[in-house]
């Protein structure tokens, strides 16, 4: 029978920042390297059975693992990913998403293994009720990958096996304890794609499997009595949808008074002026919020609590006018309209996020372009 041990008593730990190119070595005595590269976790292990390996850390999260570890217990892991502190539980990340690009080959074995995976721990500490968990989502592997009585599950379009199984070994926690494995095994094996890692742990808790803290979401090249080489070439683990901006805030773009009615759409909420009380306007606003009888602020200086069709909309004396001349709206980034956000209308906009695509603001609870 074959058994994968994971973390078993570490001689030397290394744990610092390490930089882009730097090649980490295992081995002789040098059982593990942890830390932060470019900002993505990293790691590398093996067990004191003995056996060598290295990991050689490219830009973002992508690396290079080599391992000889074909010998009696031989254990040799790298892995890198984001961290995610157990400070809050797994499903409570509406979306995590992996891309990953990776040549992957076994070179010798020992009558053992390896595979190519996203790894991580769900930690109990502080949360009732739920197990220690450390999980699998197995892409690819050669030889031979756990199997038990589960479940077959559609994730990304692709069917998976999802069982656990208990472990009794080190954890994350310090000293041995028997915890949980989760899996998640791909049944047409690959080395490169996209996975929605939250829909795994969704679906997990579907069948009623308990969900701690979520500890780490890594991409893992793991060998068990095994030489090999992963080459990881892309590497992404992110938060938002791709091709999508996040989801706008809330706590700090403040709503419309909430004694102030709606601006108007096709007929105005607030009774317009008359005829008789129409004047020359002191101050420059749309005019399509000037033709429907309301004012432009007074207050160069005025905050914009709505944008619509008609213009930017301000409030005095609890009530809506025009703040500001709609066609002076920020300039903003080309890559941020064409994904269908305007630039925001508020020259004084605050920045709320930056990414690849530009600036952003918020209007409304809406995200926007904020400058260039």
């Amino acid at each position: 029978m074959r058994i994968l041990k994971f973390f078993v008593a570490l001689a030397i730990t290394t744990v610092a920042k390490a930089q882009v190119g730097q090649k980490l070595s295992v081995g002789g005595g040098q059982n593990q390297h942890k830390g932060v590269s470019d900002g993505f976790s990293y790691e590398i292990w093996l067990d004191n059975t003995g056996g060598s390996g290295s990991m050689t850390l490219g830009k973002g999260a992508t690396f290079k693992a080599e391992w000889s570890a074909a010998v009696n217990r031989g254990n040799f892991l790298a892995r890198r990913g984001l961290d995610f502190g157990s400070t809050k539980k797994a499903t409570d990340y509406e979306y995590i998403g992996m891309d990953y690009e990776a040549t992957y080959r076994q070179t010798a074995s020992a009558s053992g293994n390896s595979r190519l995976c996203v790894y991580g721990w769900f930690q109990n500490r502080g949360v009732q009720g739920v197990p220690l968990v450390e999980y699998y989502i197995i892409e690819d592997w050669v030889d031979w990958v756990p199997d038990a009585q589960g479940k077959m599950v559609t994730i990304d379009g692709a069917q998976y096996k999802i069982f656990q199984m208990d472990h009794t070994g080190p954890t994350i926690n310090g000293g041995n304890e028997t915890f949980k494995q989760y899996f998640s095994v791909r049944q047409q094996k690959r080395t490169s794609g996209h996975i929605t890692v939250s829909d795994h742990f969704k679906e997990w808790a579907n069948q009623g499997w308990g969900i701690g803290n979520l500890y780490e979401v890594a991409l893992n090249a793991e060998g068990w009595q095994s030489s090999g080489v992963a080459d990881v070439t892309k590497l992404d683990v992110y938060t938002t949808k791709q091709g999508a901006a996040p989801a706008a805030p809330t706590t700090t773009v403040a709503p419309p008074p909430t004694t102030v009615a709606p601006p108007p759409t096709t007929v105005a909420p607030i009774k317009p002026p008359t005829t008789t009380q129409t004047k020359t306007l002191p101050s420059k606003c749309s005019a399509k919020i000037t033709a429907q009888g309301y004012k432009c602020c007074s207050d160069p200086n005025c905050v914009v609590y709505y944008t619509d069709a008609d213009g930017t909309w301000g409030v005095e004396n609890n009530q809506w006018c025009g703040c500001g001349n709609a066609a002076a709206a920020v300039s903003c980034s080309a890559k941020i309209t064409a994904q269908g956000y305007k630039c925001c209308s508020d020259p004084k906009c605050i920045v709320y996020y930056t990414d690849a695509d530009g600036k952003w603001g918020a209007e409304n609870n809406q995200w926007c372009g904020c400058g260039l």
